[in-house]
């Protein structure tokens, strides 16, 4: 007795399933990064009260480098510039400027606003001028603890989204 078996067929579909299942694995790790950012961010936000999101925005710059199917991997970079002490409602005061940082106000002795910056005078002859700013998006991001906040999501979105996605593919 002889037995034959054509493993074309099944060649052909061990190809497209491996073709798809990483297809599927970038998009949903692409889709998981995306949600996870927004996440963190809006984390940040609600930690820093004191914040407006156009002030974070224009502070801050988030680049998410997709995954491909050859390179499934993505990185989320986020590069900032200090947040000055102008954006937490800096007011002047007869004794310096007075601001809010997260929920207590502060008064910075001999400071002044100029520009709609917050300048420090460091000596009595007032030759030396110093601006003020007061945190990175950076710090903050990694202060407020939105870096797990971050893993966390990708973490609950990454397999529901690959299994949406692999469904997805393969029934085409």
């Amino acid at each position: 007795m002889k037995v034959t078996v054509d493993t074309d067929d099944l060649k052909k579909d061990l190809v497209l399933f491996y073709k798809n299942i990483n297809r599927a694995t970038s998009k949903s790790i692409n889709e998981s990064v995306r949600a996870s950012r927004t996440k963190a961010i809006a984390n940040m936000r609600k930690s820093w009260k004191g914040i407006k999101a156009k002030d974070l925005k224009a502070n801050e710059k988030t680049f998410v480098k997709p995954a491909t199917t050859n390179n499934l991997y993505s990185r989320f970079i986020l590069i900032s510039k200090p947040i000055p002490l102008s954006n937490f409602g800096a007011v002047q005061k007869i004794k310096g400027v007075s601001y809010k940082l997260k929920s207590n106000r502060r008064t910075m002795k001999h400071a002044f606003i100029a520009k709609k910056q917050v300048f420090v005078r460091r000596t009595k002859k007032n030759d030396s001028i110093v601006r003020r700013v007061s945190i990175t998006p950076t710090s903050m991001f990694l202060g407020t603890k939105s870096d797990e906040v971050f893993l966390k999501t990708f973490d609950d979105k990454f397999e529901k989204n690959l299994r949406r996605n692999l469904k997805y593919y393969m029934s085409k």
